[in-house]
């Protein structure tokens, strides 16, 4: 369970870990600072809860858990844009994720998360030329260049993987 508070340009947030069979409070942290260090407080969260917890942040092949999120505010709501728009699936709102994900980049190039979006969909805009009599092959380049780039930057972030995958498969097609 969690909660939070804001004061003008501060932000409190709290969080419980309840068992589940007890409903015990296992963990209990707070943290707080600048809303606009959000990421970087919700993070602090996950580093109190793992030493509550005593649960290593560092896998075994010494790599960090979990996708590099952006620390930019700006950029996150850019991506949530982008992937709100990718994921109505109209044709007509293409163009636009694609800027909203380009905007998130423009913040934060190393958003591994960003790029695999902006990756899908450059895709999604490819399959919709497909038909024409010259389908935009160079949308498929572009959209290859930003999955590896997310792949580079995370290699356990799925996303990146699946679609870099669709976009090979495309690729030998086109060939």
């Amino acid at each position: 369970t969690g909660s939070f508070q804001r004061s003008r340009t501060r932000i409190r947030l709290s969080a419980r870990l309840h068992d589940a069979g007890s409903d015990a409070v296992v963990a209990d942290v707070k943290v707080e600072g600048p809303l606009e260090e959000l990421f970087a407080l919700q993070d602090q969260l996950a580093i109190a809860f793992a030493h509550e917890l005593a649960v290593p942040l560092i896998d075994t092949a010494g790599s960090h858990i979990g996708p590099r999120e952006t620390t930019n505010l700006e950029a996150y709501r850019a991506f949530t844009s982008g992937w709100l728009r990718l994921g109505s699936q109209l044709a007509d709102d293409l163009q636009a994720a694609a800027d909203d994900f380009r905007r998130a980049l423009a913040l934060d190039d190393d958003y591994a998360l960003a790029h695999a979006g902006l990756a899908r969909v450059l895709l999604a805009m490819y399959e919709t030329t497909r038909a024409d009599n010259q389908s935009a092959t160079y949308l498929l380049d572009e959209a290859t260049t930003h999955a590896r780039r997310a792949v580079a930057l995370d290699e356990g972030l799925a996303e990146a993987h699946g679609v870099l995958g669709l976009l090979l498969a495309c690729q030998q097609d086109v060939v």
